[in-house]
């Protein structure tokens, strides 16, 4: 005999310390359920589950008008989210930005994020080993190239603009700092 949706609740909300209306809204339907108690046992933290489940997907899903079943992100997709928030690879930024694309462009989050890592290691890898080589070349300067020139010239070093407290500029000085 199946189990019955308020067994299942309060059974849920026990082992996987979700609140009652998390628990609730998971059991709403049998195959809900059952999708996330197949993904809640192969996660990490089956509650970070249930929260981007809840509160990133199906606010998207209910932005949009789509059930469930029509989600790009998948229970697996979903899992790999939350257990990269667990761990602290990604912050609630990045995973909400990753949603978005994968919303958009209709695929699921492991292929919008490797995507996403594909181009961070060509924006970064290949310049990285150059930027190493060619550090110690370049001086280092407070000053752009202009002002560099303008410290040189005999008129900025015996006389150096001043300003009122008020900020606005008032006629050379012959302050010497």
């Amino acid at each position: 005999m199946p189990e019955l949706p308020e067994a299942r609740r309060a059974r849920m909300i026990a082992a996987y310390e979700l609140s009652t209306q998390d628990a609730q809204t998971l059991t709403a339907s049998r195959e809900f359920a059952d999708r996330f108690e197949a993904a809640a046992r192969t996660a990490r933290n089956p509650r970070r589950v249930a929260n981007v489940l809840l509160s990133e997907v199906a606010g998207r899903l209910k932005a949009l008008g789509l059930e469930q079943e029509h989600s790009p992100v998948s229970m697996a997709g979903i899992v790999m989210a939350a257990d990269l928030l667990d761990e602290n690879k990604i912050s609630s930024k990045q995973m909400k930005q990753i949603f978005d694309v994968c919303f958009e462009k209709g695929e699921d989050f492991p292929a919008v994020l490797r995507a996403r890592e594909a181009r961070a290691d060509h924006r970064h890898g290949s310049h990285r080993e150059d930027r190493r080589r060619n550090h110690r070349r370049q001086i280092p300067s407070r000053w752009s190239s202009t002002a560099r020139a303008r410290r040189r010239s005999p008129a900025f070093s015996s006389a150096r603009p001043c300003a009122s407290p008020k900020g606005r500029p008032i006629p050379r000085c012959s302050m010497n700092w």
